[in-house]
């Protein structure tokens, strides 16, 4: 007969390689992890950014309804703050569009706004809405 006291327990080959299936699969998931914490927190940042923009947007559209004259005298606005988005600065860019069918005609008058939101994280990031003002009703 053989001797089995030989095939009794497990060998340090066996330990060595559990050990290092083992830190494979458990750095696989902590690099997944990453990630998704990674991609979750820049999809909320663009989000603030967008809601920030969409803020800028509306009050300009009722300035514009509620003081029609002043509305088109205008300046860019750089650097500028909302205590309710820490962290976030725009920057609003008027420019004047004088070809355009809208603007064709008597009293007309027209410009395109650029809305800008910077922030940073890790790096400086920004994103960028624009709309076209006319005073036509």
């Amino acid at each position: 007969m053989i001797n089995n006291k030989r095939k009794k327990g497990q060998s340090v080959i066996e330990v060595v390689f559990s050990v290092g299936v083992l830190v494979l699969v458990l750095g696989g998931v902590t690099a997944l992890l990453i990630s998704s914490v990674s991609g979750r927190t820049q999809g909320f940042d663009r989000k603030k950014a967008t809601e920030l923009a969409e803020v800028v947007i509306e009050g300009l559209v009722a300035e514009k309804r509620n003081n029609s004259d002043g509305f088109w005298d205008r300046q860019n606005l750089s650097g500028e703050t909302n205590p309710s988005f820490v962290g976030y600065t725009y920057n609003v860019g008027f420019s004047g569009v004088d070809d355009t069918s809208d603007c064709v005609g008597v009293d007309r008058r027209c410009f395109y706004v650029e809305v800008v939101v910077n922030w940073q994280r890790d790096e400086e990031k920004s994103i960028s809405f624009g709309r076209y003002f006319t005073n036509r009703n």
